[in-house]
């Protein structure tokens, strides 16, 4: 009975926090400020030996501290949300090109985010707006 509550709980968690960010909306229709279009450091790299989708994510080339003075925080989140959709509709793609074992339909199973820390520093998230980027990540 407690872990129903729990399951139920989480699940009704889940679908305000859809609620709030309207991840399809960013995914699909949102631009992103030219700003993070042109020094946030995300990208496509390819398939690995098993068919996932593999990105690169270049935290310690980024200068959040740069960025979050020129843009809103709340940029900042959709941002990441945007990026985390497209790889789950990449992964579901590559299950449908031959590059899985699905027909691009099904949920994408695995996908690989490489996050190169090289050159990243800890004032750079806990300085007053760093924090708070983050949390919509947390569900």
């Amino acid at each position: 009975m407690i872990l129903c509550r729990a399951i139920s709980c989480a699940y009704v968690q889940h679908l305000e926090w859809r609620e709030k960010w309207r991840p399809e909306y960013l995914r699909d229709e949102w631009k992103a400020p030219p700003l993070l279009e042109r020094y946030g450091a995300f990208g496509f790299l390819g398939y690995d030996l098993e068919g996932s989708a593999v990105f690169l994510v270049d935290q310690g080339g980024t200068d959040l501290k740069g960025i979050l003075s020129c843009i809103s925080k709340e940029d900042y989140m959709r941002w990441g949300i945007q990026i985390a959709e497209k790889g789950l509709l990449e992964g579901r793609r590559s299950l449908g090109n031959g590059n899985g074992n699905g027909n691009g339909n099904g949920p994408a199973y695995q996908f690989v985010f490489i996050v190169d820390l090289h050159g990243w520093n800890f004032s750079d998230v806990f300085f007053k707006p760093g924090p708070s980027s983050f949390q919509c990540f947390r569900r």
